[in-house]
């Protein structure tokens, strides 16, 4: 029979939800599909002053897998702590992602390494990319397709469904970002210059041998800025330098 809870200020029904509470913690699983626990000693410096996991309990499923709640998991086995939990019988480890999309626990790389170890291979290629050309996932999701639904390049990672464009050739303009590094060291792979170069390659009639020269003659007439427009603006000065055969944005 469910009981149910009645003040002034609340009325309200028992939920069916049962928590569990255990000190042995070698019956949970650590899955590789969900992200990475990173920062777990916050987690655990924030329990020892305040231990409120009672009321946030991990998930998991009927494997004993850890859906949610990885960090708070490991800092109360390093605290010697009870481990509060619910277990869900048809819950997946896959709905990992999903949970913390609408908790916004997760960051940007947490989705696109839970995706990539599930098998998919755009989001290996993002990660790759990422390797590869020393860049932030913030950069190189900007290749990206946009999906129905989603209102920005990290929503897009985030839901899922990243796929690449197919209309410009990523691996060719990360190798032509190299040649700005002699010239800007402190910033070239900062997002808003990559976002600034990429407003110029995708211009028609952009040629990147003709860069290449500008930088040679005139780098030193380029100076940061701290929008990825005024940093446009600096480019294309660069890149008219002299030039009978000038590009605009």
């Amino acid at each position: 029979m469910e009981s149910t809870v009645t003040t002034k200020e609340v009325h309200a029904t028992q939920s069916k939800v049962r928590i569990f509470i255990t000190s042995d913690y070698t019956i949970f699983k650590l899955s590789e599909l969900n992200r990475v626990p990173g920062h777990y000693k916050k987690v655990l410096e924030s329990i020892r002053e305040n231990d409120y996991t009672m009321y946030q309990p991990i998930l998991v499923n009927s494997k004993m897998e850890i859906v949610d709640g990885q960090n708070r998991f490991l800092a109360c086995r390093e605290l010697g702590l009870p481990v509060h939990f619910i277990v869900s019988e048809d819950i997946n480890i896959f709905a990992a992602a999903d949970i913390n999309r609408a908790s916004k626990n997760w960051s940007s790389n947490d989705y696109a390494e839970h995706y990539a170890k599930r098998g998919r291979e755009p989001y290996i290629r993002l990660l790759d990319l990422c390797a590869k050309y020393n860049q932030r996932i913030s950069v190189v999701q900007q290749f990206g397709k946009m999906s129905n639904n989603v209102n920005s390049h990290a929503e897009n990672v985030k839901s899922g469904n990243f796929q690449f464009r197919d209309d410009i050739d990523i691996e060719d303009f990360f190798d032509h970002m190299e040649d700005f590094a002699p010239y800007y060291k402190s910033y070239y792979n900062r997002d808003k210059f990559v976002k600034a170069v990429l407003k110029l390659y995708m211009k028609k009639g952009y040629k990147k041998d003709v860069m290449k020269s500008k930088l040679r003659m005139a780098s030193g007439i380029v100076h940061e800025q701290p929008r990825v427009d005024m940093m446009s603006e600096e480019l294309v000065k660069l890149y008219n330098y002299k030039s009978k055969n000038k590009i605009s944005l």
